[in-house]
């Protein structure tokens, strides 16, 4: 029985030792940038790490009730063998039931704290309560500076000048599932997103069907210049995110890929006050963006 404690002891230390090295650096640390890291985000990790402790503690075990097996079967008689792999097998169940126990009480304790969805195994999801407390708000109208530039308007962006729909600075990549055109400087944070969304499950977890970035285009109904036209706003399915006029948010986008995009210094469409136009994701800094865009 002791033999088991300890190797599960010291396989536990480890494992807990592991996600401040190694893990650090493979997308279980949900807030890469300086100032954006918040308590979500701490459990959000924190669950990542423990659902990777099960697995392969799960694995572990199957491993010890091989051993077990292989000692019951091949004791030919030796008692002190038999009896060996009679304890082993039922201590590593044991081991089994209380990991399981374990992991339900925390996941059910994280939910309660960050008033996320229940169900056993679920990943967390923030509550929009959570997000919204660290989201600015911004005064967005179609008559107001807030929303596009003016046409002809030249912008620095990360220390060079981009005019509308300049193609120069504009690369493709694959985001979502789906090709997209963006500037040159946010293609990593993009990634950082993506590698989110495909971790949790890509398309079973939010099924991604239409997503836009660079366009040349003015705004619907203005002669302003889409900050899409410069290659730093993302649209995601228009059809299920709409633009709204009337203050009412109307999107299925998942917390945890909300979270993803604030993570990364994304303002999003909802956190307007005046219209919310939830599809629409948005790097310049008057969209509610961390990007250093000047005129």
């Amino acid at each position: 029985m002791l033999q088991v404690v300890y190797m599960y002891t010291l396989f536990l230390i480890l494992l807990f030792l592991l996600p401040s090295t190694s893990f650090a650096q493979s997308g279980l640390v949900t807030c890469q940038e300086a100032g954006t890291c918040n308590f979500c985000s701490l459990m959000t990790m924190t669950n990542d790490i423990i659902s990777w402790i099960i697995i392969i503690a799960t694995l572990f075990s199957i491993l010890v009730i091989a051993y077990a097996g292989f000692l019951l079967i091949f004791s030919r008689g030796n008692r002190a063998a038999l009896e060996q792999g009679k304890q082993l097998f039922f201590n590593t169940v044991i081991g089994i039931i209380i990991m399981v126990a374990g992991w339900t009480i925390v996941d059910t304790v994280m939910k309660l704290i960050l008033d996320g969805d229940f169900g056993m195994w679920n990943q967390v999801q923030c509550g929009a309560g959570e997000f919204a407390a660290g989201a600015a708000e911004y005064e967005i109208t179609l008559e107001e500076e807030g929303i596009g530039v003016a046409p002809g308007t030249v912008l620095t962006i990360d220390g060079v000048d981009i005019a509308s729909c300049d193609t120069s600075q504009i690369v493709s990549t694959t985001f979502l599932g789906n090709s997209i055109q963006i500037h040159s400087s946010l293609v990593s944070s993009l990634e950082s997103i993506d590698r989110e969304w495909r971790r949790r499950g890509g398309n079973s977890a939010y099924n991604v069907y239409s997503v836009g970035g660079y366009a040349c285009r003015t705004i619907a109904g203005s002669s302003r210049q889409s900050y899409h036209s410069y290659g730093v706003a993302v649209d995601i399915n228009p059809a299920s995110n709409p633009h709204r006029f009337d203050g009412v948010c109307q999107s299925d986008l998942p917390d945890w890929l909300i979270q993803s995009f604030r993570s990364q210094g994304w303002g999003w469409g909802c956190d307007w006050r005046s219209s919310k136009d939830a599809m629409h994701f948005s790097k310049a800094r008057s969209e509610g963006g961390n990007l250093n865009v000047t005129r």
